[in-house]
């Protein structure tokens, strides 16, 4: 929704507009609440694809996001730029850190680096590495 301003003064200035899409909503919204309003979900996705429909360009993260895009909105793939994110070169480092290695040491450990939810579809995501 916030693209809505910037659509409308490109349309006012008569200027090309494009968008930097991180993430596929409302899927990503429909993956985390339960909708289940037929009619709901359908407005929201209608909504998004008139959206895009708008936009001259599209910037996405990756292969996958933009075959998933071409896919629910028929857009055309020459439409949309990919462009990976990748991580700084400083967290592609190994870092042994003694004392937490010895504060953590034969303990059961968890890190949550990300969020969790459940996979629109089965392909694999960019071969990029991912922060």
């Amino acid at each position: 929704m916030m693209s809505i301003a910037g659509i409308v003064v490109g349309k006012l200035k008569k200027t090309e507009t494009t968008m930097y899409v991180l993430d596929l909503w409302p899927e990503n919204l429909f993956s985390v609440m339960n909708v289940k309003n037929r009619c709901l979900r359908n407005w929201r996705l209608a909504y998004r694809t008139g959206i895009i429909d708008t936009l001259n360009k599209l910037i996405v993260l990756s292969q996958t996001m933009k075959d998933r895009l071409v896919e629910i909105t028929q857009i055309a793939p020459s439409k949309i730029t990919v462009l990976p994110q990748a991580c700084e070169k400083v967290y592609e480092t190994d870092v042994y850190n003694k004392t937490l290695a010895e504060r953590f040491k034969n303990k059961f450990n968890i890190v949550y680096a990300g969020n969790i939810s459940r996979p629109s579809h089965s392909k694999q995501s960019s071969a990029l590495p991912h922060c």
